[in-house]
């Protein structure tokens, strides 16, 4: 059971996500979101494909010193790009960057700190 899925054009929303496992055998929270709430979250928003955008943010997230702050700035500027190479235009790419963005500064902190946690140990 996908708990999100509408694929058709401009209302195409799919977590990447069906009976508890992602459609392309990533572990879960190999896309947009944790692997708690992976189902949850979109890797389609809109018709959008967020999944590259999403693996990024995850990739600063878990690299060794790069500040919160700068990880979730890049996010939202990789949204809007990825979205416009796809067909979005600024009112749609506005609002699914603004969207994402606004939840992972108010969700991703502790995600942010048990990344930098893992990933700084393992670099020192």
């Amino acid at each position: 059971m996908q708990l999100i899925s509408n694929r058709s054009g401009f209302f195409g929303f799919d977590s990447g996500v069906s009976n508890g496992v992602r459609n392309d055998s990533a572990p879960l929270g190999g896309g947009c979101g944790s692997a708690s709430n992976d189902a949850y979250i979109p890797d389609v928003f809109f018709g959008i494909n967020l999944t590259q955008a999403c693996i990024s943010h995850d990739a600063s997230y878990a690299t060794c010193g790069v500040g919160q702050s700068f990880a979730d700035d890049l996010f939202r500027t990789n949204i809007q790009s990825s979205c416009t190479e796809q067909g979005g235009n600024a009112l749609v790419c506005g609002l699914i960057s603004n969207v994402y963005s606004l939840g992972v500064r108010i969700g991703g902190g502790s995600a942010y700190k048990a990344a930098q946690a893992q990933s700084c140990l393992i670099s020192e």
